[in-house]
């Protein structure tokens, strides 16, 4: 009579691998947050440091504001015939700090 429940596993062991499963569940996808978290932190911090335009245009109609112009005469005529404002863009982080090449100076020979 005790041969046949030999092979079948106890409630405890049982319980002990559905545990385990449970575990490794929620470990994979702890870890697959924590990955895409910190992927969508590096992608939106790069994405908000540069702002090439320089002039917003705030229009009195709508409210609305429109930073996407480079100089102040693209802003002018877009708040030509609506009214509003043109105003420097606060986030304009300015041309890009690029080294200036030097000539090179040979000696004479």
């Amino acid at each position: 009579m005790h041969e046949r429940f030999t092979n079948r596993p106890t409630w405890r062991a049982k319980r002990a691998n559905m545990m385990g499963v449970i575990w490794k569940f929620c470990l994979r996808y702890l870890v697959l947050a924590f990955l895409l978290g910190s992927t969508a932190q590096f992608v939106l911090v790069t994405a908000a440091v540069a702002d090439p335009y320089e002039w917003c245009a705030q229009f009195n109609i709508s409210g609305g504001t429109n930073c996407g112009f480079v100089t102040y005469e693209q802003c002018r005529a877009a708040i030509s015939g609506l009214g509003g404002i043109c105003q420097p863009n606060p986030y304009y982080t300015g041309p890009e700090n690029q080294p200036t090449q030097r000539d090179r100076r040979y000696p004479d020979r």
